[in-house]
């Protein structure tokens, strides 16, 4: 449980580094506004192309895990009415 909430606070992370990215970047951008919506524009395709990315990193990991975890709660309890009340099997 903890492992998908530190996974959940990364993805907050990266999302709210990247915003102040971007702000920092149109607040300071020495360019014309043409070259620098240009440039955010290519940041927000690379973003979007990283949070897909994790977001399918993610998800992986939290099946493998719960494939897992499923597995684990089998082999330790071969009690059939403990396996239909709790898992549904």
């Amino acid at each position: 449980m903890s492992n998908s909430k530190n996974s959940g606070n990364l993805l907050a992370g990266l999302i709210l580094g990247a915003v102040a990215g971007v702000a920092a970047g149109i607040l300071l951008a020495p360019e014309k506004g043409t070259v620098t919506r240009e440039k955010l524009k290519e940041k927000a395709n690379d973003l979007k192309s990283e949070l897909e990315k994790k977001s399918s990193e993610l998800s992986e990991k939290a099946k493998n895990f719960a494939s897992e975890l499923e597995q684990k709660i089998k082999s330790g309890n071969n009690d059939k009415s403990y396996q239909d009340q709790h898992l549904g099997v």
